[in-house]
């Protein structure tokens, strides 16, 4: 299984498009393997990846502990009564995935309390609603789907509405792989930015189970750039 992933985008997709892939082993030994990956539209390269995979050890386990939220049943139960609508993206299009909030970073302005600022922190949880046992590399590969997430949105709270005033998109983001998650059962997202320079910001992400386990860390770099009043 996959232990941990370097991806970049180098052009936009267009996902009405074909894409063609071309995987090239790098490696394939006892315990370690690697693969290069390139996807390709009408010629040009849109996406490159990194990918190296491991055998099992024997654990010698350490974690961060995950960060004290409500659950996300009782916050789901608290946003429906007070009528907020759940986050929308494009990982939530056509309902193949629940997001609930679990800090004010989500809020539109209006809602904020009085004085109130945005959380630094991105914390949701979320799950895919899919049915059906996964396998083990099915649920790496919906983890991997799911963990470009909130990031992008990070670096732009800190300096404005980060749906309103920034552009952000994904330039290159890496997973790391701690232990299989069920991507079927809620996991909390916990993401925040750790610098923005030249038009870019860095951001780290955390996922864990409703248990408490580390599943998996994440890293990405985003593009930020304020948006024009025109």
């Amino acid at each position: 299984l996959a232990h941990s992933l370097h991806a970049y985008f180098h052009r936009t997709g267009d996902s009405s498009a074909p894409v063609r892939y071309v995987v090239d082993v790098l490696r394939d030994g006892r315990s370690f393997s690697a693969r290069r990956v390139t996807a390709t539209q009408a010629g040009e390269v849109v996406f490159s990846l990194s990918a190296s995979f491991k055998a099992r050890d024997a654990d010698e386990f350490f974690q961060v502990p995950m960060p004290d939220v409500p659950d996300a049943e009782t916050l789901a139960a608290e946003h429906a009564a007070a009528g907020r609508p759940e986050p929308s993206g494009p990982p939530t299009a056509g309902g193949r995935v629940r997001l609930v909030p679990a800090s004010n970073a989500f809020k539109p302005r209006e809602m904020l309390e009085a004085g109130e600022e945005r959380s630094v922190h991105f914390r949701n949880w979320l799950r895919v609603l899919r049915e059906g046992a996964l396998t083990e590399r099915q649920a790496q590969l919906l983890i991997a789907f799911l963990s470009d997430g909130p990031l992008p949105f990070c670096s732009a709270v800190r300096h404005g509405d980060p749906f309103g005033t920034h552009q952000h998109l994904s330039l290159d983001h890496g997973v790391w792989f701690h232990r299989i998650g069920d991507p079927q059962g809620w996991m909390l997202f916990d993401a925040t930015s750790v610098a923005t320079a030249d038009g870019r910001g860095l951001n780290d992400g955390r996922l864990f189970s409703s248990g408490g386990e580390l599943i998996a860390s994440i890293r990405q770099e985003s593009l930020l750039r304020r948006l024009r009043d025109d």
